[in-house]
């Protein structure tokens, strides 16, 4: 998917194309998909092409778009493969804080203030909503104490929801595959 030429190239400004194709190569350089069979790479380029689209239509800003694409790319980095197990969310996100804890000069542009943020749209990526397809917006506020996010609560909200549902979009493609 990265850097193939697509109809959508002419609307993704050069410098999230740089943080996409960035965020790729430096994920994929971890150990974290490696084993992980239905979660693999190439799930993770379809969620973060999916989270980019969605983010673009939906109006998001570059900054917004930059901690979405990097939750994107760390959103299943705790899942061992395809092996059900329900707590990978936030296995995930506490991998994440622990890779951007040390690692403060990274690729991903990613300072300390953007952890908590990326740690909640981690979090809520796999959380049922009681009303489906409805944000549980409780789930949220929940999630933003639990990671110290204080930061504007619709942003959060914006790329939590953009995050589950770039995710969905893939696991109805691999449903598909494996029926």
């Amino acid at each position: 998917y990265i850097g193939k030429e697509s109809e959508i190239d002419f609307a993704i400004p050069k410098e999230i194309k740089k943080i996409f194709e960035t965020d790729i190569r430096s994920i994929a350089n971890t150990d974290y998909y490696e084993h992980n069979k239905a979660h693999s790479i190439e799930h993770i380029e379809k969620v973060m092409l999916f989270s980019l689209m969605l983010a673009k239509n939906e109006g998001v800003d570059d900054k917004d778009t930059k901690a979405l694409l990097v939750a994107a790319a760390f959103h299943d980095s705790y899942r061992a493969g395809n092996d059900g197990d329900e707590e990978h969310a936030i296995g995930s996100a506490k991998k994440t804080k622990e890779y951007f804890e040390s690692n403060l000069d990274n690729s991903y542009g990613i300072d300390a203030e953007d952890i908590p943020l990326i740690q909640v749209a981690i979090a809520y990526h796999e959380y049922e909503e009681k009303i489906k397809g409805k944000v549980d917006r409780a789930q949220i506020s929940k999630l933003c104490e639990e990671y110290g996010y204080t930061g504007d609560f619709e942003r959060v909200v914006q790329i939590s929801t953009i995050l589950k549902d770039a995710d969905a979009l893939d696991e109805r493609d691999l449903e598909t595959e494996e029926n």
